[in-house]
């Protein structure tokens, strides 16, 4: 019986689409997280609004940032964490 790496060329595709999912349901957490604050509508002080606003910014940016990345991994077909 002839016997192969474990990060032989056909397990390459699986192991980048369970990462990618794994990345894209992250994604998709954060977004729901984002838009769906119910707390929000309700929040009558200016300084507490501003900052929720400012929290929602900084989480818009870290999403925008795991889309870069995800992008970028997905790219470079995660090679080098195989390699690794």
């Amino acid at each position: 019986m002839k016997r192969g790496s474990p990060w032989a060329a056909p397990a390459v595709p699986d192991i980048r689409a369970g990462l990618r999912r794994g990345f894209v349901e992250l994604i998709e957490r954060f977004s729901v997280a984002l838009t769906d604050d119910p707390d929000l509508r309700s929040v009558r002080d200016p300084a507490e609004l501003r900052r929720r606003n400012n929290r929602a910014r900084d989480l818009g940016a870290s999403l925008d940032e795991m889309r870069t990345e995800v992008a970028a991994l997905d790219r470079a077909g995660l090679y080098w964490v195989l390699s690794a």
